[in-house]
């Protein structure tokens, strides 16, 4: 059993308060059409009931977006949790998909009207529904609208209802990093003020690293509702394969030295621009048999545009967007990977990318600038080579690992072998067991 001694008590307490707050916000129960085709009921024998909630409609089975809070829901399940993804918009229905309840609410009205009606639907159906634990993603709900996020939390709060809050890639140091908000300005000092409100109503916040625990201890958050896991790998996707050659004929590199990027493309990805363009430039007059596989979504920067007026033609191709499914193979296919990390901003220099694990978890070496994790997160990884965040310390590496390529990919297929503890189910499970110990803290609202 989970819950602690009181939990009884602490049921009917929440109880009697459901039906207070019910009462003053005027509104009655939530009974959503079901669909047809639901697989099955809710187990009311359940000893927790977990919400997850999002803002819109999320997909199930899971997208890249969503793909961590269903490992989270399998999780759950498993250990006997109810688990009902509670979502805003489209058409009210409740469904089971792979024992995940799926509750849609409509949000009538526009814009802010429509968004504190949803807010309160989804307030409603926690408190009527017995939701002991709400757990929140910060990309899937409300991300450019903390203050909406704040409300509900308070409201939770009240309603004796834990909130574990997700920051898989926190959202302001994220927007920082992509120039949409100036550090120092008034609308940063305001979203830090929110987010410092926010964290003090968190029963539990999941950090990408340990690195970045430590920066938020240092900002007076209590160590004690702090988690950082770096994000695992998909170990059914992202496994060694047995020969890449196929996709390398097609592609015209099966006597090349491949080196590989894959990440986003933007004017703002100053990884692109300042470490790789400056490399595919540089790299073949120290290893001339090198090429560059590039791929990723949005608009190359515009020095990627320069790279085309070299003539003769420089040894590179960009594949433009590559579907998460199909990564790994294109991973298989390059003898080495590139993960640039800038030092300019918080997000990358505490952040523990996932493709670091993508590419050890396929049986590659990937060469990566110095960061806070690979001490605190990375210190046991084998195949990972960590240099400067400049284009000359990746080309000058790139050197070495190609002069002592064998020693280097051993140690990636090592690890690949051993790569369990960085395993996204591994991951998953910790952030399980730290939910379960929320819901037993019986310090809660005093």
């Amino acid at each position: 059993m989970y819950l602690s001694g009181n939990a009884e008590h602490q049921r009917l307490s929440r109880s009697q308060t459901s039906v207070n707050l019910v009462d003053w916000f005027g509104l009655r129960a939530v009974a959503p059409s079901r669909d047809r085709h639901s697989e099955l009921q809710p187990n009311r024998e359940h000893k927790h009931h977990v919400g997850i909630i999002f803002d819109n409609v999320a997909a199930c089975p899971p997208d890249a977006s969503n793909m961590k809070v269903f490992y989270i829901s399998r999780e759950m399940l498993r250990r006997g949790i109810q688990v009902t993804w509670v979502q805003l918009g489209g058409k009210e229905r409740r469904r089971v998909n792979d024992g995940i309840e799926l509750l849609q609410l409509s949000s009538p009205g526009i814009r802010i009207v429509g968004t504190v009606l949803g807010v309160l639907k989804i307030l409603k159906h926690c408190l009527s529904s017995q939701i002991s634990i709400v757990y929140v993603d910060e990309w899937l709900f409300f991300r450019r609208r903390p203050t909406i996020r704040l409300i509900l939390q308070v409201m939770l709060r009240i309603g004796g209802i834990r909130f574990i809050f997700d920051q898989r890639d926190p959202f302001i140091d994220y927007e920082v990093a992509n120039g949409q908000v100036r550090e120092g300005s008034f609308s940063h000092c305001l979203l830090q003020l929110q987010y410092r409100l926010i964290y003090r109503l968190c029963s539990l916040i999941v950090l990408p690293s340990r690195a970045y625990v430590e920066a938020l201890q240092g900002d007076g958050v209590p160590r004690s509702k702090l988690l950082g896991t770096v994000r695992g790998v998909d170990q059914k996707l992202f496994k060694p394969m047995d020969d890449p050659s196929e996709l390398k004929n097609s592609l015209g590199i099966s006597d090349k030295f491949v080196v590989g990027f894959f990440g986003h493309m933007s004017n703002v990805n100053h990884e692109v621009s300042d470490v790789i363009v400056p490399l595919i430039m540089n790299l073949p007059a120290v290893i001339p048999n090198s090429f560059v596989l590039v791929g990723g979504g949005g608009d190359p920067p515009v020095s990627f545009d320069q790279l085309k007026l070299v003539d003769p033609p420089l040894p590179y191709r960009y594949l433009g967007r590559v579907p998460y499914s199909d990564l790994p193979k294109y991973l298989a296919a390059c003898d080495v990977l590139l993960c640039p990390v800038s030092p300019l901003f918080k997000i990358t220099r505490l952040s523990g990318p996932l493709k670091i694990l993508e590419t050890i978890a396929m049986g590659r070496p990937i060469l990566v600038s110095y960061i806070k994790a690979k001490d605190e997160d990375y210190a046991h990884l084998k195949g990972v080579i960590w240099t400067g965040s400049k284009s000359n310390d990746f080309v000058l590496a790139l050197d070495a690992i190609h002069s002592n390529y064998r020693h280097f990919l051993s140690e990636a297929a090592w690890q690949a072998a051993h790569i369990e503890d960085y395993t996204i189910l591994n991951t998953i499970s910790r952030i399980v067991d730290r939910a379960i110990l929320v819901s037993q803290d019986s310090r809660f609202g005093h």
